[in-house]
């Protein structure tokens, strides 16, 4: 008995402790984490956005992180998803924990799901519905 009771205890604690992903992120100083959240940021966007937008038929939207929560971004569709995916990934990594940090002194607007996406002096712009303050 004792035996079962010492093995289920020692494969509990490897689960759990197996189980938690460490964030590569949660020692950093925030002004460090401003910096890489810029720097991997601007990565994104320079893969993503390669591309002049001239037709916004040719874009798409995916999710990325952001101070507020959840944000959209356009990328051309000539653009390695698979790399676009992995450099979000990293940078969703870091936002959390950066957001915390962060997130008390931003002024941030409700969610919205995004509507479409145009071009604007060369460069893709995503949509969103009009923010209706107050109650009808």
């Amino acid at each position: 008995m004792k035996k079962i009771l010492l093995l289920t205890l020692t494969l509990a604690i490897l689960l759990v402790g197996c189980g938690e992903e460490d964030n590569p992120y949660k020692e950093f100083e925030k002004e460090r984490l401003g910096e890489l959240a810029a720097e991997k940021f601007e990565a994104i966007r320079t893969l993503a956005q390669a591309e002049p937008c001239t037709n916004s038929a040719e874009w798409k939207i995916t999710e990325i992180g952001s101070v507020c929560g959840i944000s959209h971004l356009a990328y051309h569709q000539s653009t390695d998803e698979r790399r676009l995916r992995e450099l979000i990934q990293d940078y969703n990594t870091l936002m959390e924990v950066y957001r915390p940090l962060i997130a008390p002194f931003i002024d941030c607007l409700p969610h919205r799901e995004p509507i479409g996406i145009v071009c604007e002096d060369g460069g893709p712009v995503v949509e969103y519905p009009e923010f209706q303050f107050g109650m009808d």
